[in-house]
């Protein structure tokens, strides 16, 4: 897949499967908790793969189920690839990222 953020994107990503565990409320505001991961990663943020439909702009907990980590995230863009059909969303982490996998 051709990547047209790339140029657009402060840090570099790094294709990289963490299985994490995102929590928050979904477009209908219900509350929700999925065990998922991640497509790529930088040092302050994710390309999750969800099964939920989101906001961009709401607020989730994204926590890496090995390891110590932790953080509130903010939503930034939502899309459904057409090769796989499945939802990704890119987010912020908005806390301390001193546990997660790429470190400044």
């Amino acid at each position: 897949m051709v990547d047209v953020y790339s140029n657009r994107r402060s840090e570099k990503r790094v294709p990289l499967k963490i299985t994490i565990a995102i929590s928050g409320r979904d477009a209908n505001d219900r509350p929700f908790l999925e065990d998922t991961e991640t497509e790529n990663v930088s040092r302050t943020g994710a390309c999750i793969i969800t099964g939920h439909e989101l906001r961009v702009g709401e607020s989730l907990e994204v926590s890496a189920l090995q390891g110590n980590f932790r953080s509130p995230a903010v939503i930034q863009i939502m899309w459904i690839d057409n090769k796989d059909g499945r939802r990704r969303i890119g987010v912020k982490f908005l806390g301390d990222t001193k546990n997660w996998i790429i470190l400044s």
